[in-house]
């Protein structure tokens, strides 16, 4: 390996997020069985793991959102491509996975759009709001 592990513990600033590039699926081991309690950690199709803590999830954001506006979790839309995106993908009410998006997720949405390349997002907005 050719990085360095580190006791996050000794740092003294708080951290938000944490990155680090795999080279292999051993180097993932490592790490899960170095994490503390408190953390958590997902591999993009980028072989880039993202580690953070527990309760910073996309989904309990958005859901502080619905209960500070007051809105319906049901009339909630999101969009994904990575598994970073599968908490969220299955809280929202209507779930989209990019056309570019990784099986897993493709998988978890109620639609597929387009590639990011080709305005996925836009089209699809466009498309839906015509069918109402």
């Amino acid at each position: 390996m050719d990085g360095e592990i580190i006791d996050f513990n000794a740092i003294d600033f708080k951290l938000q997020k944490i990155y680090a590039l795999i080279k292999s699926h051993w180097e993932i081991k490592i790490l899960e069985n170095n994490l503390s309690e408190d953390l958590y950690m997902v591999v993009s199709h980028e072989n880039t793991a993202l580690i953070m803590h527990k309760e910073a999830t996309k989904s309990k954001e958005v859901a502080a959102l619905v209960a500070h506006w007051g809105i319906k979790q049901s009339e909630i839309l999101a969009f994904g491509d990575d598994v970073n995106d599968a908490d969220l993908l299955k809280y929202c009410g209507v779930s989209v996975a990019m056309d570019n998006a990784v099986e897993e997720i493709k998988t978890i949405a109620d639609y597929i759009c387009d590639t990011n390349e080709n305005d996925g997002v836009a089209r699809w907005i466009n498309d839906y709001m015509r069918g109402l």
